[in-house]
């Protein structure tokens, strides 16, 4: 699952995802970089595959308090199409995630303000605030979602 270059890298295959995905978490938690850059790229995984046999595993992490494993799981719950959504459950972990200093963390909840969702009336000022908070501690999606804000 390494990138080359700027090519970026191609996910992991139905059966080998569980796997792929869940080293990939305990090495953010470690705090390797590369693998926090592959992180990033899993924004959209959970959109197109099924994702039901990572909720174990990734669970389990986020009892260990992986962070990265919390803010998978968030996504997953709010905008998977392969398993039952949990609103609820998906802010809670992005809560705890943040909590614990994770920007990705922060990000869903911007982007919760940012777009509005069941539990979230739509602020875009407050998303602003939120990202300017996460891209001020470094992390790239922010200043990304921050960009496109404001060219809209």
């Amino acid at each position: 699952m390494q990138a080359e270059g700027n090519e970026r890298s191609e996910m992991p295959g139905r059966n080998e995802h569980k796997f792929d995905i869940c080293i990939l978490v305990d090495k953010c938690a470690l705090g390797d970089p590369k693998a926090i850059i592959e992180f990033d790229n899993l924004r959209t995984f959970h959109h197109t595959n099924d994702v039901s046999t990572l909720i174990k595993p990734l669970q389990q992490r986020a009892d260990q308090s992986n962070t990265y494993a919390m803010c998978l799981l968030a996504l997953i719950y709010k905008n998977s199409k392969t398993i039952k959504k949990d609103i609820k459950r998906a802010h809670e972990l992005a809560k705890l995630a943040f909590q614990r200093r994770n920007m990705y963390g922060l990000n869903f909840i911007a982007s919760a303000y940012e777009t509005g969702d069941e539990l979230t009336t739509k602020n875009i000022d407050k998303a602003i605030k939120l990202y300017t908070w996460s891209a001020d501690n470094g992390n790239a999606t922010a200043y990304e979602r921050l960009g496109i804000i404001s060219f809209n």
